[in-house]
């Protein structure tokens, strides 16, 4: 619901509100206190406007009006949607949309006896499909169980097969050197780069005074680290994807993350310090 009708609900369940401890209810939701204020104010005074509320004194009510704008949001919105996802085709996809739509419901109903009246006559579903939905879900619950047990196995199968996989490290001065440890290695006098940024390939070619050769850039073994340190102060707002590739690895740049692509004994074998939790395999 809006926040105007979020207004309308605290005033229909608390008829007689005090200012005061109206606005204390709302201040939460908002950066302080005094924002919180500005935009009861502005609201109230709209609302009683248009004869939505009704203020004595320092007591606020809800107007008949209010209550009539209550009802309708409740019947027009929630439950709109509520019967619109037990009549699709396949409820069981939406039912955590479904379960989380029916605890709204429930608690606005139990609070408010004529949102429950208006919820009972606008309601397009039964309790025994409810039921029915339950049952679908129980079943594909183990359906998934079953899928993820196989998964597990088919994980640790393509890892004996040695399928690729991937490290994920934050780009930043204590990782770069490591990262550049790893190149290092590499029995290789020159480098390849892939730059889909064209302001970035100028300024590394310009910079690192590289040849090109089609799309790539082609730079000595000891100028990778000066490359990454170029790639990791790259505006994070302008995006920027570099692939530098070295024999039997990958090492994909997205502006401040890197990522080492290669097969997964050689990751295992691969030695770079990461506070970041290593992701499960996956295809980049």
């Amino acid at each position: 619901m809006t926040q105007r009708n979020n207004f309308l609900l605290i005033l229909k369940q608390n008829p007689g509100i005090d200012y005061n401890e109206l606005l204390n209810r709302i201040t939460s939701e908002y950066g302080s206190i005094n924002s919180a204020r500005a935009a009861l104010s502005r609201t109230l005074k709209d609302l009683t406007a248009i004869g939505i509320v009704q203020r004595q004194g320092n007591k606020i009510f809800v107007t008949d009006k209010g209550l009539i704008e209550i009802n309708s949001e409740m019947k027009n919105k929630l439950l709109t949607r509520l019967n619109n996802s037990m009549a699709s085709k396949n409820p069981v996809e939406e039912v955590e949309t479904i379960v989380k739509m029916l605890q709204t419901l429930i608690e606005r109903s139990k609070a408010d006896n004529d949102l429950l009246k208006a919820a009972k006559a606008s309601s397009n579903f039964y309790i025994s499909d409810l039921l029915e939905l339950k049952e679908k879900t129980d079943k594909r619950a183990q359906q998934l169980k079953y899928l993820s047990d196989v998964l597990v196995n088919q994980i640790n199968a393509m890892k004996e097969l040695n399928f690729n996989d991937f490290k994920k490290i934050s780009l930043n001065p204590e990782t770069i050197p490591k990262i550049f440890a790893i190149i290092e290695k590499q029995e290789l006098p020159q480098i390849h780069i892939e730059c889909l940024n064209p302001n970035f390939a100028n300024q590394a070619k310009e910079s690192l005074q590289a040849k090109t050769e089609q799309n790539n850039l082609i730079i000595e073994k000891k100028q990778a680290q000066q490359l990454m340190e170029l790639a990791e102060k790259f505006p994070p707002t302008e995006k920027n994807l570099v692939k530098i590739y070295l024999p039997a690895m990958q090492i994909k740049i997205e502006n401040q993350q890197a990522y080492l692509i290669a097969s997964f004994a050689q990751l295992q074998q691969t030695e770079i310090s990461t506070t970041e939790k290593k992701e499960n395999a996956s295809v980049i």
